[in-house]
């Protein structure tokens, strides 16, 4: 293969070898068609109340009469999608986060908070290419990580390292910016209609918006963007729009608040599971009540 040559990292020490499966237990499989993780283990039922849903890190679901491992794409609405480690986007699936499919990784078996089981990620060599790959094990105990590249081979580092990089799909970046999109015209729409502004005011803000998003998409269809997470692209964008829209005097700082906050209102604090089932049913008596029924 075109890596056979290639010997090492810059800045690091990779140990290569052979295609080997990941070895099952303890938390150490691999994802969706390598391997399945424990069966039975205590999870405490409200643990999502402290988990941080951030993206790329990894959880574990029930499905097919197993568990396996899933990162998180994105968190909206109470819901997380997640892609299967080892899976493509056709097997993503939306979940909500409070569901009894879902539970957190055993402690210590995911990563680290930089990096976690599943995430792809690009390694640079002394040929100066940057070669693919996924990271598809790691050790609790020595801190290692295994990354399966694209061939099959395979390299272990500890992580974060300066040649190591997230690497996300030119698509998975597209869809993420696409639906940032998305918000922030439904929000330009009903900041400009309350305010009542002028059309050249309105068609000005339209205008800044489809400029900022139609050129950084063009950079992510041709690779160009410096971002490498759909967090970091989304973030980059909306700082872009912010410059801007205040450079250009199209919006004062205090109403980019405004529209901001109509394109990604506060999350709500989420409840336990005995809440919700207290809030469901409440919701059932008044149901009830309106009615008409009588006793």
């Amino acid at each position: 293969s075109a890596m056979a040559s290639v010997t090492g990292s810059p800045g690091m020490s990779l140990t290569r070898k052979s295609q080997s499966s990941p070895m099952k237990g303890e938390g150490e499989a691999g994802g969706k068609g390598e391997g399945e993780v424990e069966e039975q283990r205590f999870v405490d039922p409200n643990w999502y109340m402290k988990f941080d849903f951030k993206e790329g890190i990894m959880v574990e679901v029930f499905t097919e009469e197993e568990w396996w491992q899933a990162n998180v794409r994105r968190e909206e609405g109470g819901k997380v999608l997640l892609r299967y480690v080892g899976g493509s986007d056709e097997d993503d699936e939306w979940l909500a986060i409070d569901s009894d499919r879902m539970r957190p990784p055993k402690e210590g078996t995911a990563g680290n908070s930089h990096y976690q089981v599943g995430n792809a990620v690009k390694v640079l060599y002394d040929d100066n290419t940057w070669y693919h790959g996924t990271i598809s094990l790691y050790n609790p105990k020595s801190k290692d990580f295994t990354i399966t590249f694209d061939d099959g081979e395979e390299a272990k580092v500890k992580l974060p390292d300066q040649d190591v990089r997230m690497n996300v799909a030119t698509g998975d970046l597209q869809e993420a910016v696409s639906v940032c999109r998305k918000r922030v015209e439904a929000a330009v729409e009903e900041y400009c209609s309350k305010r009542d502004l002028s059309n050249a005011v309105t068609n000005s803000i339209k205008g800044v918006v489809k400029t900022i998003f139609g050129g950084y998409e063009k950079k992510i269809k041709g690779g160009k963007q410096e971002e490498d997470t759909e967090t970091a692209a989304v973030k980059e964008v909306l700082q872009q729009l912010r410059q801007r829209l205040l450079h250009q005097d199209a919006v004062d700082i205090r109403d980019y608040y405004v529209l901001t906050h109509l394109a990604f209102p506060p999350k709500p604090p989420r409840k336990s599971k005995e809440e919700t089932a207290q809030d469901a049913l409440a919701q059932q008596q008044k149901a009830w009540m309106g009615g008409g029924a009588r006793l």
